[in-house]
């Protein structure tokens, strides 16, 4: 009986995959985008390489990149069908939130669907929404939003 061993050549992409997953678990977002564009230079997976760009583009979100917004949108423009396009419209609605462009958050957040968001990011959309269409002078929109626990918990920009 024979063993085979696969080769560096074969396993270094799913490797990079691996570990720059890991790295986004960990929020250590700086070397999860190294191992992740790494990755993707080296790999034919498109499955795999929409879930990188997913997490490269989240990545510069929390890292709070000026072109942050500019990223998630051609994000969106090239994997419209995305399992993460609720999330994000609503990181693009939060860039336009903390920059007081309250019309723009509003079109963003209603782009998403509150449902497909984790718990703390739907907190997070009611409120960013229900305060942005309080600065549009949408008061009765507003009030459905908008949870009292909630002011509490957020600075308003």
């Amino acid at each position: 009986m024979a063993s085979g061993q696969r080769s560096y050549q074969f396993e270094a992409p799913d490797r990079l995959f691996i570990e720059g997953k890991e790295l986004f678990s960990l929020k250590n977002y700086p070397g999860c985008i190294d191992k992740l564009e790494a990755y993707k230079q080296h790999s034919k997976d498109a499955d795999l390489i929409q879930e990188a760009d997913y997490m490269i583009v989240y990545a510069a979100y929390e890292q709070g990149r000026p072109n942050a917004d500019e990223l998630l949108k051609d994000y969106l423009e090239d994997y419209p069908a995305s399992r993460h396009s609720d999330e994000v419209n609503f990181l693009i609605g939060s860039i336009h939130f903390e920059r007081g462009e309250y019309q723009k958050a509003i079109f963003w957040f209603n782009e998403s669907d509150i449902d497909m968001l984790s718990p703390e990011q739907q907190e997070a959309y009611s409120f960013r929404l229900a305060y942005s269409l309080l600065q549009t002078g949408e008061m009765d929109k507003a009030r459905g939003y908008f949870f009292a626990d909630t002011a509490n918990r957020y600075q308003v920009p």
